[in-house]
């Protein structure tokens, strides 16, 4: 995962800023390995700025009950809402330090 802090080239992106950077690309990276034939598997996928939903995350597709994983396919892409301020990380930054 990304740790949006001083260091990171988000650190100063707010929603408004999303309609204009539309140069903005994240890319994702999805590495693990297959427990069956320890063969490690990459898949990469890329958000522009206008695929970005600001305040929102991805519902989680892996479950595991009783020491066994599944993975919900018809979940894959959703999101759901969450409370995410409105400004950018130094913004909210600043705000705490007062």
């Amino acid at each position: 995962y990304h740790v949006i802090d001083a260091n990171s080239p988000l650190y100063d992106l707010a929603p408004s800023d999303l309609h204009h950077h539309q140069d903005l690309e994240i890319i994702v990276i999805l590495e693990g390995v297959v427990e069956t034939t320890g063969i490690t598997t990459q898949a990469r996928t890329s958000y522009l700025a206008d695929e970005i939903l600001w305040g929102q995350r991805f519902v989680p597709i892996v479950a595991e009950e009783d020491g066994r994983y599944s993975v919900d396919y018809s979940k894959f892409g959703n999101t759901i809402k969450v409370p995410t301020p409105l400004c950018t990380a130094r913004q909210l930054d600043e705000d705490r330090s007062l």
